[in-house]
């Protein structure tokens, strides 16, 4: 299915919004490297109205100068769920979103119905050795990404405009200032984890080599009666690795009675 695209102030950002489908409403964080449809987020569509907002600083969307942390971008979407007037939504965060997602579900459960953190970002682990995305090359970020080397080649093989060099540059800088230190993390995110009080679930690419699955299991046991699910084989981006997986889990949580 292919997604619209408009834009709507909320406050004093103009954000870029994409969305297709029908049904009860879908919102979907994106990661580090932008707002993209990918293939998990077009099976989504076939059973949800499926949203994905670009993140202020990304793309073409604007960043207010208040907007300096991944807390101010969770305070900036509580804003952006009541300026939609959606009602109830399924929030999915991955990676960098997943990160800004349980930041706002620890603030506020307020217009959400459930959530899903995929390879999500925002936790540490004391002693951990991690890759750190900021120092990688594009081709040795491609390749840390997915674990099918097919799909860093073929991210690889597509030439980009200059229109597109200039997006990524853009995504690159806001992700290191969302992330850059400490890490792409918040040390008191785990801690405010137990406030959840939404239906959670948390998925993971178990061969992520960026985010390991480490961080899944520490997110289920934070989060109150977390489900976990494990994808493999996958990386650390199951919407493009594992979409037919990614949104059968996404899919059935979602659209389970009660907790």
């Amino acid at each position: 299915m292919t997604a619209s695209t408009r834009t709507v102030a909320v406050g004093d950002v103009q954000v870029r919004i994409m969305e297709a489908g029908q049904g009860s409403p879908l919102v979907f964080l994106h990661g580090a490297g932008g707002a993209s449809w990918s293939p998990g987020l077009d099976l989504l569509s076939d059973r949800f109205h499926v949203y994905l907002p670009e993140h202020p600083g990304f793309g073409d969307t604007n960043r207010p100068e208040w907007l300096e942390t991944v807390l101010d971008m969770a305070v900036y979407y509580l804003d952006w769920l009541a300026a939609m007037g959606l009602g109830q939504v399924t929030l999915v965060g991955q990676s960098l979103g997943g990160w800004i997602a349980a930041e706002l579900s620890s603030l506020c459960n307020h217009g959400l119905a459930r959530l899903a953190l995929v390879d999500a970002a925002g936790l540490h682990i004391p002693g951990e050795q991690r890759v750190d995305m900021f120092t990688l090359s594009p081709e040795k970020l491609a390749r840390t990404l997915y674990h099918d080397p097919s799909l860093a080649e073929q991210a690889l093989s597509q030439e980009p405009t200059p229109e597109i060099r200039r997006v990524q540059v853009r995504n690159r800088n806001m992700a290191a200032r969302l992330g850059w230190n400490p890490y792409l993390c918040n040390p008191a995110l785990e801690w405010r984890l137990r406030r959840i009080s939404v239906p959670a679930l948390v998925m993971w690419g178990v061969q992520d080599a960026l985010i390991p699955v480490s961080h899944a299991h520490l997110y289920a046991e934070a989060i109150p009666g977390a489900e976990l699910a494990l994808i493999e084989p996958c990386g650390h981006l199951p919407p493009v690795e594992q979409p037919e997986e990614f949104a059968r889990l996404v899919t059935a949580f979602a659209e389970r009675e009660g907790k």
